[in-house]
């Protein structure tokens, strides 16, 4: 059976991101052990996905590719390579009015300066699913644009007595589609998946060192 790998656990495997950890990838990924969810992402960040979706439905948003959203949190999976198959839960598709489909991924956050260099690898890992589609699911192509359109909530603002709402910025970061980038990751994971042994761990690696605390390691 083919490794299932998200956009998320395979940027969580990756040596070059100073924030993953072998150990608990290898852990997460061959032996099925996960950590606890500490994302806090919560009830309000899948609604403000639901708004703007609802939102699409009745009138488009100008800063977005010219088109029509034609899917939401569509499942995508890609034919297996080298033992490896990705896969993921696509935002947003757009049918675009030029032909062909845009990728559209939704983030809430403050910090837009670097959300196009964190987020690449997850819109070009949906490029590729939807381009190598695995038997009965999605293969929607071709795929001409990828992009990421981020909420970042500022003040809060009053409507009336009984209506109120997040005011905040919309922005849309365009992104480069470029395989490499995947064929780069997966080429970086494949040795610890396929080590024999769970790796070392990450010395930053909060939960590892909280682990060792409790003997268990």
């Amino acid at each position: 059976m083919p490794y299932k790998l998200s956009p998320s656990t395979l940027k969580a495997g990756l040596p070059s991101n100073r924030f993953s950890c072998a150990r608990c990838f290898w852990l997460k990924v061959v032996k099925g052990i996960r950590q606890p969810d500490m994302s806090g992402l919560g009830k309000i960040h899948h609604e403000i996905h639901d708004w703007i979706y609802e939102y699409l439905k009745q009138q488009w948003i100008a800063i977005l590719p010219r088109g029509r959203l034609i899917e939401t949190e569509l499942k995508i999976k890609a034919r297996p390579v080298h033992g490896v198959q990705l896969w993921g839960y696509l935002d947003g598709l757009i049918e675009l009015e030029s032909g062909g489909y845009a990728i559209l991924d939704l983030k809430t956050t403050t910090n837009t300066k670097w959300v196009v260099k964190n987020y690449a690898l997850q819109v070009n890992v949906y490029r590729h699913c939807l381009e190598n589609a695995e038997e009965s699911y999605p293969d929607y192509t071709p795929v001409k644009r990828l992009g990421l359109l981020t909420f970042s909530g500022y003040r809060f603002g009053v409507n009336s007595p009984q209506t109120a709402g997040i005011v905040g910025g919309l922005q849309w970061h365009e992104v480069e589609m470029d395989e490499r980038v995947v064929g780069k990751a997966l080429g970086e994971v494949l040795p610890i998946l396929r080590s024999e042994k769970p790796p070392e761990s990450n010395e930053d690696c909060e939960w590892c060192r909280y682990v060792r605390m409790r003997g268990d390691l």
